[in-house]
């Protein structure tokens, strides 16, 4: 006895097949918006790290060609915050 399509597991790429696309054309673009929209995120994510390592550098003189690290950087950032909620710039 075979089983019905609506016994067999899904997986992703048997959800994958299923839902493929019939207007190839149409999915190109759709995957174009998408990248667009991911490279926008990452150069966000980039412009924030750069500007949080130029608030670092002020502020730590002679470090100008030091890159912190990154989760220190966090935490620095963070310290900063608190400092200044609390009144002392």
């Amino acid at each position: 006895m075979s089983a019905a399509v609506s016994d067999t597991p899904k997986t992703d790429a048997f959800e994958a097949l299923l839902n493929r696309p019939t207007n190839w054309w149409d999915f190109a673009r759709q995957l174009e918006r998408e990248n667009a929209d991911l490279h926008d995120t990452i150069d966000a994510v980039i412009e924030a790290d750069e500007r949080a390592v130029d608030l670092w550098r002020a502020a730590h003189p002679g470090n100008e060609l030091v890159i912190p690290d990154r989760a220190k950087l966090v935490g620095w950032l963070l310290e900063q915050l608190a400092a200044r909620k609390a009144g002392n710039p």
